[in-house]
């Protein structure tokens, strides 16, 4: 179980050129708090482990999470496209990892995202050496 907080505050953009249709933004300041939950396994074999997780975070309060702009050329203000982060959502992802040297390891892992902030998905290998 945990919390994050984060703060995020932009100078916002103006961008030149583009025959007017450049895109500007004003400052903003965000915030968000999360409550997180979840667990995690691991199980360990001589130079091979397995790892696995599951979380939920839930959105507490938020303030300002969605940023406006406009085309330079004309003063028409609309909301940026982007995922709400004001949303909760859930995690899982499972790895398998094996010690290839003392200090090198090798491994496989797969990550879900679920819920109302959207799926997704990612396959990664990562190679890791110590020195």
């Amino acid at each position: 179980m945990g919390t994050e907080h984060a703060r995020v505050r932009s100078d916002g953009f103006h961008e030149e050129g583009a025959a007017g249709f450049g895109l500007r933004s004003g400052a903003s300041t965000s915030s968000r708090t999360r409550a997180i939950a979840g667990l995690r396994a691991e199980r360990e074999w001589r130079r091979f482990s397995l790892n696995s997780y599951v979380e939920w975070q839930q959105t507490l309060p938020s303030d300002g999470p969605e940023v406006s702009a406009s085309f330079v050329g004309v003063d028409a203000w609309s909301p940026l496209a982007a995922s709400n982060p004001a949303l909760s959502g859930g995690m899982f992802g499972v790895s398998a990892v094996t010690w290839l040297s003392p200090q090198s390891t090798l491994s496989f892992g797969y990550d879900q995202r679920f819920g109302p902030r959207g799926d997704a998905s990612l396959v990664s290998l990562k190679y890791a050496f110590g020195f």
